[in-house]
């Protein structure tokens, strides 16, 4: 199978015969599959996880025998008299194979949903799941004698009868079913499935023929235009897209996305945005029909439209859309991005960029007492981004988002800086290395004693640290070279080995053994403050490092112009500080950095930052903070949010 065919996704139209109602459940804190899907044996339900997505859109997964027992049977109490919300409880039962355990509820239902054939049809599928299909029977013909006789009625009808072995009698009511209505999913891939194991692709294909002249027939000309393109007619299938959309003015997702895979699975790239795009509304049709028409952009190298796109789906914010359209992003930054090597024929122009206080405090106001006051006078040490060298080693410098390597050379200066600002009397500044409205600047080579000549002369201080990684072999090292600023003399060298995927112990410790080398040997007084490393937990420092890198990406951007190409995927940034506030809860610092965050999106000129503001705002309110930090976080929320209970005391309209 070709790349292209790889890539798209159509419904299948595999012979199912399970005859229930087509249905879309609502979006719920459960992952749902579609109920079309067949349903899990006991035994798969039961030793099977369930994805679940937390308040706060993390995802977790549960023991189906848990979430039965502390989760399902619950809800379905709680929503008894909720005739869709209970509905859409025991669609989600039935496809986690929990049939035994939900009779009462669907017994509910029937008795209480407005939509009679809704309520009949469900309540009839979990008899029949439970062998108890004389009650089916029974249900679906009362069901009947009031609203008349519908297609998605007789076809479960009719699914009573095969159980009984009455086949004959099946497929009388089976045809009397799409007689009625055509189009239903479940009724014609049955249909179809019987002529085809009867006599084969011949009799399939005429089956849906003969469905297809039917009063108000469109789905089997779906199925049709799948076999044309198996020939290669595309014409054909494109007359028949043309006739279903002449019938059906509003397709479901199940439709489109039938559409565009076949299309893109028969290399007809630029008919899916002809054919399904002038359909389709993101309220409706969802990621499924999304994600096709995005990879069909990204194979026509339309990359703005398909960004676009994204952009779109994720402000519905939506926890089982969020894993593909992360890709997505992640995808389009890397073809969009021009990241590589400077140029020669185009010299960069290479700028330093200070930073001269926790770059989580960028961006925050009333910081004043989250640091301890200086003097007019403090001992000032400069550092700066780390210098690389890589298994593939630069000779040039490379203008660089970020990495694992660059997060770590950028990060631990600044994490170094936080130790010192938060905890002595010194005053630690660093300069970053980037190019003038792009990037960061990495260096692929160790720092010579002259780059700390020309950074004593743009900051004058009393120390300076080059930091530099050894990262061409396994396991990486991490030096911190100190020198005096006088006569670039070196005075100290500290270094720490580690494994790459395991970094956090080697950071702590190198910053920690620096920070009292300096503290003993230099006229530096210790000094208290809250929030301070100490509330980091020693096996996630290495996030903290990444993290502090991750605020001074997102600093950039507001210096820039269209800060928001300098970056790689904001929400996975987001998201990023998120998680580690919540895994934190301890660390104001972790806080600080995730607001901070939220107002550096906004000052960029983004709108991300409106997707997270239930979750910021909980997590602010549930945690604890320092008085000092609450008051700069309460602050900031106002800033960025507004503050909704004034405007609404005042009376001031909202959007």
């Amino acid at each position: 199978m070709s790349f292209i065919k790889k890539i798209f996704s159509g419904r299948s139209n595999k012979k199912n015969k399970q005859a229930s109602k087509e249905v879309e459940p609502s979006d719920v804190k459960k992952t749902e599959t579609n109920a079309n899907e067949a349903v899990s044996s006991d035994a798969e339900s039961q030793e099977a996880l369930i994805k679940v997505h937390d308040e706060y859109g993390r995802e977790m997964q549960i023991g189906k025998q848990e979430w039965l027992n502390n989760v399902l049977l619950g809800n379905l109490d709680k929503n008894r008299d909720n005739p869709d919300e209970l509905y859409n409880l025991i669609i989600s039962a039935l496809n986690d194979g929990f049939e035994a355990h939900i009779q009462d509820a669907s017994a509910r239902l029937y008795e209480i949903d407005p939509i009679k054939e809704r309520g009949a049809c469900i309540h009839g599928i979990v008899l029949m799941k439970n062998k108890q299909l004389d009650e089916a029977e029974k249900v679906l013909k009362e069901t009947m004698s009031i609203v008349g006789q519908s297609g998605v009625l007789l076809t479960n009808l009719a699914k009573v009868y095969a159980e009984r072995n009455e086949h004959a009698l099946a497929e009388t009511v089976l045809w009397s079913a799409l007689e009625a209505d055509p189009n239903q999913d479940n009724g014609l891939d049955w249909y179809a499935v019987i002529h085809h194991e009867r006599r084969g692709e011949a009799a399939y294909i005429e089956a849906l023929r003969k469905v297809s002249k039917l009063p108000g027939a469109w789905r089997p000309q779906l199925w049709l235009a799948r076999e044309a393109l198996k020939k290669g007619e595309k014409q054909v299938a494109l007359s028949f897209y043309e006739e279903i959309f002449r019938i059906l003015q509003q397709p479901d997702s199940q439709v489109l996305q039938q559409i565009s895979g076949d299309l893109g699975q028969s290399g007809h790239i630029q008919e899916i945005i002809t054919v399904v795009l002038p359909h389709f509304v993101i309220e409706h049709h969802g990621f499924s029909v999304a994600n096709n028409l995005i990879k069909a952009f990204v194979e026509l190298k339309r990359y703005p439209e398909a960004k676009s796109l994204v952009e779109a789906l994720f402000a519905y914010n939506r926890p089982d859309w969020k894993e593909g359209l992360t890709y997505w992003m992640t995808e389009l930054d890397n073809l969009m991005g021009d990241y590589g090597p400077v140029e020669d024929k185009e010299p960069p122009k290479l700028a330093l960029m200070p930073v001269n206080q926790p770059i989580w405090l960028h961006k925050l106001n009333a910081t004043e007492h989250i640091i301890p006051q200086k003097s007019e006078k403090p001992f000032t040490i400069l550092t700066t981004s780390g210098s690389c060298s890589i298994a593939e080693n630069h000779d040039q410098s490379m203008k660089q988002k970020t990495n694992e390597e660059g997060s770590i050379c950028r990060g631990i200066a600044l994490s170094f800086c936080d130790k010192l600002n938060m905890e002595s009397s010194a005053q630690a500044s660093m300069l970053v290395p980037i190019i003038e409205d792009a990037g960061f600047v990495f260096f692929g080579q160790r720092y010579e004693e002259s780059w700390a000549t020309q950074l004593v002369n743009h900051s004058p201080c009393d120390l300076i640290i080059l930091p530099h990684l050894y990262a061409e072999s396994s396991p990486w090292k991490l030096e911190l070279r100190l020198f005096d600023p006088a006569d670039t003399s070196l005075v100290k060298t500290i270094t720490k080995e580690f494994s790459a995927d395991k970094p956090s112990q080697a950071l702590k410790e190198l910053i920690e053994e620096t920070y009292h080398y300096i503290t003993d040997n230099y006229a530096i007084n210790i000094a208290d403050s809250s929030p301070n490393l100490a509330q980091i937990s020693p096996q996630l420092f290495a996030h903290y490092v990444d993290a502090n890198e991750v605020c001074l990406a997102l600093s950039l951007a507001c210096n820039v112009e269209d800060g928001a190409s300098t970056l790689y995927g904001e929400r996975n940034i987001f998201d990023k500080l998120l998680t580690l506030a919540l895994e934190e809860p301890n660390s104001d610092i972790h806080k600080l950095m995730l607001v901070s965050a939220m107002s550096k999106n906004k000052a960029y000129g983004s709108t991300i930052y409106q997707e997270y503001e239930k979750k910021v705002k909980k997590l602010v309110a549930t945690q604890h903070s320092g008085c000092d930090t609450s008051k700069v976080l309460e602050k900031a929320l106002c800033d960025i949010y507004g503050n909704k209970d004034e405007e609404d005391r005042l009376g001031v309209p909202t959007s």
